[in-house]
């Protein structure tokens, strides 16, 4: 076998992934149903890579398949940790898996692709890391668990409709003066002061194409101290939810791998 088809696995319940030497072509697919071969696998908790595959690999046992060459993750589980030297969450990659809940973007992450988290299941608090230039169109569409968002100040490209449907959101913070290109990520505001920019870039923000509706009403944004926003007060008071790699919650969680705070911890 030297070739993993776009609908192979697509919607079933695998629990463990071994990809052996053989195969050198896992294919996604573009057209009316998009899809990798494991999207929609909301069972499957282990992704493993042989060694000596020589296009695939799975390195410091990130429980995912990552383009080697490119380093490009091209495919993830709920257990899935993103590592420190991958550039690009390709497109699809967490397509439907519905229980990720949380994951850490890491320094050096530059890009993510179209429909790459796309009802991931992905909640809580998202903080981008500093590296991370473009977010394409539709790429965390139908997350309702997520709360905030803060994209870094180097971001170029926020695709449409990138975040449509998060409908848990209750701000967005920017922290860049300059807007990045395109802007039109929500289908509507949700709550007041969902918007923060920095102190005097208001003027930029409402001059940019297609972001100008998020600031014409001064209910809907707020101007903030870039230095004041991480780490996040307003959140320290607000009680930890634990969840298990499957997505469900876990009340008095033992010793064990689970997500808190959109993060994975170990408990002893």
């Amino acid at each position: 076998m030297s070739s993993i088809g776009a609908y192979a696995f697509k919607g079933s319940g695998i629990e463990n992934l071994t990809i052996p030497t053989s195969v050198t072509n896992i294919e996604i697919n573009n057209y009316i149903i998009e899809s990798t071969p494991f999207s929609g696998c909301r069972e499957l908790s282990s992704i493993v890579v042989a060694d000596n595959n020589p296009i695939y690999d799975s390195r410091d046992k990130c429980n995912a398949i990552i383009h080697t060459s490119s380093n490009k993750l091209v495919a993830g589980c709920a257990s899935t940790h993103i590592p420190a030297d991958v550039e690009t969450v390709g497109q699809y990659a967490f397509l439907e898996i519905e229980n990720l809940k949380g994951i850490e973007f890491t320094e050096g992450l530059k890009t993510i692709e179209y429909l790459s988290f796309c009802k991931s299941g992905l909640s809580g608090n998202v903080v981008f890391p500093s590296t991370v230039e473009t977010i394409d169109d539709c790429a965390f569409l139908d997350n309702k668990e997520l709360v905030s968002v803060t994209f870094p100040e180097k971001l170029e490209y926020l695709g449409w409709a990138s975040f449509f449907e998060c409908n848990g959101l209750e701000k967005c913070v920017f922290l860049g003066s300059t807007p990045p290109e395109n802007g039109e990520f929500l289908n509507e505001i949700y709550v007041p002061h969902i918007i923060k920019i920095p102190v005097g870039s208001l003027s930029a923000y409402k001059n940019s194409l297609y972001m100008d509706y998020y600031f014409s009403n001064p209910s809907y944004y707020e101007e903030i101290s870039t230095t004041s926003v991480l780490p996040n007060k307003e959140d320290e008071n607000v009680e930890s939810v634990y969840y298990d790699l499957f997505g469900r919650r876990v009340d008095n969680p033992q010793s064990g791998l689970y997500i808190k705070d959109g993060k994975k911890i170990f408990i002893k």
